[in-house]
């Protein structure tokens, strides 16, 4: 419930490999501030979210950015959700599928 009174989601860690609190604020349409790890910074280099230090100055100023272009993130998170469906994992399964079997047609 929490999501749905929320604009935002700011998880400062330390260290990380993934992130169910990322995962679903942005399956709740929400933008991300994070501290720029790399798990991250492939999400915020798709338009969702922000990376700063992990500074509470680096912080609030990543808030203000956010503020500023919040329909962009918007935006991104909505295209990005797209590619989630059921229908899109299963093409992009289909493709890889097809592609490797097309090498290993070529191979032999």
């Amino acid at each position: 419930m929490l999501f749905y009174a929320a604009d935002t989601v700011l998880p400062p860690y330390k260290i990380i490999s993934s992130s169910g609190v990322m995962s679903d604020s942005l399956a709740h349409g929400l933008p991300f501030i994070a501290s720029a790890l790399e798990f991250f910074k492939e999400f915020s280099n798709k338009g969702l979210g922000i990376t700063t230090k992990r500074r509470p100055y680096a912080f609030s100023n990543a808030l203000k950015r956010l503020e500023k272009g919040y329909s962009h993130y918007e935006e991104s998170i909505n295209n990005f959700k797209t590619n989630l469906t059921w229908e899109s994992i299963a093409k992009q399964h289909d493709s890889l599928y097809c592609s490797l079997i097309e090498k290993k047609i070529q191979i032999n």
